[in-house]
């Protein structure tokens, strides 16, 4: 917590290499995935409190300026700026899921446009306080998997996805 790494994913690898976090309830989860014409992979995963935003923008600068071949990827992805979220009532039945903090993931999605420029994929989740108070297995949890070949996935208590290149896109390029 309060905290980001990066990893660096090579075709020539042997093993995929994971990326994790855990304990995300209340606080703000930041995954950026990248992937160069060549086959490398960047993942790059930021968690903080929601106090410390200005220490959050400042490690993913950091981060993501240690590493050129990010800023040059062909996909560039930020799959995930995960937000804790409150319902709302909105009448009747009906309930919203609204950002706590909207403020803190609107800086954060600043920064990586920033260092990466306005083409990026930027995905805000919301997750729900309400949803899990340590019963659920894997609260708080956001794992990245990322295989030297192949399609790289993420993990969360409550999602889980595809990052960068889907294989339709892959196929497309391929037959072009």
């Amino acid at each position: 917590m309060n905290d980001g790494k990066t990893c660096e994913i090579l075709p020539t690898d042997k093993k995929e290499k994971i990326i994790w976090t855990h304990g995300l309830q209340g606080c703000l989860g930041t995954l950026v995935f990248t992937e160069q014409k060549d086959g490398k992979k960047n993942a790059t995963l930021t968690h903080f409190d929601t106090q410390s935003i200005s220490e959050n923008v400042n490690k993913l600068k950091e981060l993501l300026s240690t590493t050129p071949s990010i800023k040059e990827a062909e996909v560039k992805q930020t799959i995930l700026v995960m937000e804790s979220g409150e319902y709302v009532y909105k009448g009747g039945k009906d309930f919203e899921l609204k950002a706590k903090r909207p403020e803190a993931a609107d800086e954060l999605i600043k920064a990586i446009k920033a260092e990466l420029g306005n083409d990026i994929d930027i995905k805000p989740v919301l997750y729900p306080m309400e949803y899990g108070r340590g019963e659920e297995k894997d609260v708080g949890v956001l794992i990245a998997r990322i295989p030297p070949e192949g399609q790289a996935t993420y993990r969360t208590w409550f999602s889980s996805g595809q990052l960068g290149r889907t294989d339709e896109e892959r196929i497309k390029k391929i037959e072009e």
